[in-house]
């Protein structure tokens, strides 16, 4: 089975340290949730999804692997028994053929990951990462205070390419951004952008009435300001287009051009592995495979701060 790491910094605007104080608290809180219960965040009050931390184990001091699914109430069973609620820790078979009818909750998005105090390795790809954002800062809230925690991909440009022959980002039209607000994941598109503001802008109906016929498209284009970005430390761009590929879900929504005409794209700039772990029996990653393939990655980012 092949599968595909993906890997983050975990950050606190309010901090100025080399690291978050994000791991510490992680898993002291962890450490004190007698059942997952204390685990479970409600995604929507109407729906009833759940993001639910189902197990953790602390690897190694301030390392810590863990297993986190999306739950969907179906009609058969709106919520997970009570006491799987007061367990300790759910594996994924626990999920699976609840009672005799094998009604179930669909279990959906399972994913792994491996954390310490400054970097996240994760099957989470950014597209989703925003769930992870808000399960963490929720789980934390009373502990955080009026702080968030981010989890920015990290990027790596190709060796032939410096930073300071990137002349522009081109948002391209359909490539939808992802922001959290609240609860929510909030997307949007730069087309739905240019239509919102042009419609308001002239006022008038025929311009959504060529963007909604695909008549009409839009690309934002951002140039860099060569003399600004030479008084910048290649770290210091380098944090900042971090943050512009987290918040782009498709991998073709943002690409980079150089001086000499080269694109690059959102994609091919995130830093993420591709392994390759044995099958449990029921067609499951082997974790324990998992987990150590995770750990390896993370200690080969030591070193990386973006």
């Amino acid at each position: 089975m092949n599968k595909t790491i993906y890997a983050y910094t975990i950050e606190n605007d309010k901090l100025s340290k080399a690291h978050s104080d994000f791991t510490e608290k992680f898993i002291a809180k962890l450490k004190n949730s007698q059942a997952v219960k204390q685990r479970c965040y409600e995604v929507n009050s109407e729906t009833k999804e759940s993001d639910l931390l189902l197990k953790f184990i602390e690897v190694s001091k301030n390392v810590v692997y863990g297993i986190i699914a999306r739950i969907r109430p179906t009609k058969d069973m709106p919520s997970l028994p009570k006491d799987f609620m007061e367990r300790q820790s759910l594996d994924i078979k626990d999920l699976e053929g609840l009672n005799e009818k094998g009604d179930k909750m669909s279990c959906s998005d399972i994913d792994y990951f491996v954390l310490d105090n400054s970097h996240l390795v994760t099957t989470i790809p950014s597209s989703r990462i925003a769930r992870f954002k808000a399960f963490a800062n929720f789980f934390l809230a009373a502990e955080r205070g009026d702080s968030l925690y981010s989890m920015v991909s990290m990027i790596d440009m190709p060796k032939d390419i410096k930073l300071q022959d990137l002349t522009q980002i081109v948002f391209s039209g359909n490539g939808s951004t992802v922001a959290l607000s609240g609860k929510e994941e909030v997307k949007t598109t730069i087309i739905q952008m240019a239509k919102d503001k042009l419609t308001n802008l002239v006022n008038d109906s025929k311009i959504a009435f060529l963007i909604d016929k695909n008549i009409l498209t839009a690309n934002l284009v951002i140039r860099f300001n060569t003399r600004s970005k030479s008084y910048k430390s290649d770290d210091e761009v380098k944090k900042a287009l971090s943050a512009v590929v987290t918040n782009v879900n498709t991998d073709e929504g943002v690409q980079f051009a150089t001086k000499n005409k080269q694109k690059i794209t959102a994609g091919s700039t995130r830093r993420c592995k591709t392994i390759t772990i044995d099958n449990a029996s029921d067609n499951l990653p082997n974790e324990e495979s998992l987990r150590q393939e995770m750990v390896n990655y993370l200690n080969e980012l030591k070193g990386f701060a973006i």
